[in-house]
């Protein structure tokens, strides 16, 4: 059985107001929603910059998932 962990495109907003653009790491089923409603205080990101950040879920904010043009287009 694979537990292959899939990106997804989001952008994150902090509580200071910063936004980062970028992907986060949202487990097999690749949905935000499944690492932020996980009993863990971090969430792993890669800005679109090439680091990768470990983001206190406390300080965020909100985050936006961002539709692909394909997704755009079936909506």
């Amino acid at each position: 059985m694979s537990t292959a962990t899939r990106n997804t495109k989001a952008i994150v907003t902090l509580v200071t107001g910063e936004r980062l653009e970028g992907e986060m790491i949202c487990g097999a089923s690749g949905r935000l929603e499944s690492v932020l409603y996980q009993d863990v205080p971090f969430i792993e990101f890669h800005p679109n910059d090439g680091r990768t950040l470990y983001i206190n879920k406390s300080q965020v904010a909100m985050c936006e998932p961002v539709k692909f043009v394909r997704e755009q287009a079936a909506a």
